[in-house]
């Protein structure tokens, strides 16, 4: 039998491999490369070089249509509609279409730039600290208006408690709140008692807003007792407000409140009989200056907003209460004594 060695197969396994690494490195070398043949492509798509008849359009009208973004259908611009029971379009008829779509583009262009601008509460805060005209002291000046007439029917608005009146203009001083204010106390939503207390509380307060407040109440509820606050106290404040308010009380000069100063005469208060014949003295000089074409001496003489001539029979209002003036102040009575010469000099030109 063969007598075979196992030992020796790694042997020949390692001898075997070695003559097929060289028959491959042999070949490697040797073998030509492949060539790669060049390969066209054609993206075009395959067409029929004939058609059938019932497939053939040649010779039938083309409409194309174009959709739009919204969904409706457009013709081209160079593409006329067909129009039932009309014959061909002419270029007359092509002018007016074109100046109908033209108008249709303008309407769209003008309802598209409407723009609604909502503000935020951000916006509104900002506006606020930022003291717009309409909640500014500053911008609307309160002692340089003078109260208008409104013939408008007054807003509704229910009855504040005098707490919250007071409440309102320690937190928001502003001319909205003074307006509302007066506008209640017009329509007897608010006490007269407590309408000029509050208003002399306003006029004597520190703050210079609620002082403005203050100002601007009494000069919209003229009366008596708003003459007496303003007369008994402006000697109290110092410039540029001091002179607010003597503007304030010459505004009494006027012949429409000749009833109210008439009344200050007969005053307890010497302060307020002596601010009326100053307010009073002031309307006799312009008065006179005005009649006889030039001015009093020592410059114009300021009656408040209007300087137009008063009628003299306008003064005999104030003959009465001059004329029966009993006080122990001999320097104003002796004032007053003048002032009654004055008129009555007024009365007989």
């Amino acid at each position: 039998m063969f007598d075979f060695n196992y030992r020796k197969l790694p042997v020949i396994g390692a001898v075997g491999f070695m003559v097929l690494g060289v028959y491959w490195l042999s070949h490697s070398f040797t073998s030509a490369e492949p060539k790669i043949e060049p390969v066209s492509f054609t993206y075009e798509m395959p067409r029929p070089k004939s058609y059938s008849d019932e497939f053939d359009i040649s010779g039938r009208p083309i409409v194309r249509k174009i959709k739009t973004i919204g969904g409706k259908t457009q013709l081209p611009p160079s593409v006329a509609a067909p129009v039932a029971g009309r014959g061909p379009q002419t270029p007359a008829d092509k002018k007016k279409e074109d100046a109908k779509k033209a108008k249709k583009t303008a309407q769209k262009k003008k309802a598209k730039l409407g723009v609604k601008v909502v503000d935020s509460g951000r916006d509104k805060m900002k506006a606020m600290a930022a003291a717009t005209p309409e909640n500014s002291v500053e911008a609307y000046n309160y002692q340089d208006m003078t109260p208008a007439v409104n013939n408008e029917p007054p807003v509704a608005e229910k009855k504040v408690s005098e707490a919250e009146w007071r409440q309102r203009f320690v937190a928001d001083p502003t001319l909205r709140t003074a307006q509302a204010f007066v506008q209640a106390f017009r329509q007897e939503k608010v006490e007269a008692a407590f309408f000029y207390s509050l208003s002399e509380e306003l006029l004597l307060d520190t703050e210079p807003r609620r002082q403005q407040a203050g100002l601007f109440l009494l000069k919209s509820a003229p009366s008596m007792r708003a003459f007496e606050i303003l007369a008994i106290h402006r000697d109290s404040f110092e410039d540029p407000f001091k002179a607010k308010v003597t503007l304030a009380l010459r505004s009494y000069g006027e012949a429409g409140y000749f009833g109210v100063l008439s009344r200050a005469f007969n005053h307890g208060d010497v302060n307020v009989v002596r601010v009326a014949v100053q307010v009073l003295t002031s309307t006799v000089q312009a008065q006179n200056a005005g009649a006889q074409g030039g001015r009093p001496i020592g410059g114009e003489i300021e009656r408040g907003p209007g300087s137009t001539p008063i009628a003299p029979s306008a003064f005999q209002v104030f003959l009465t209460p001059l004329s029966q003036y009993q006080g122990d102040d001999e320097a104003l009575a002796q004032q007053i004594a003048q002032l009654l010469s004055q008129i009555q000099s007024l009365l007989q030109a």
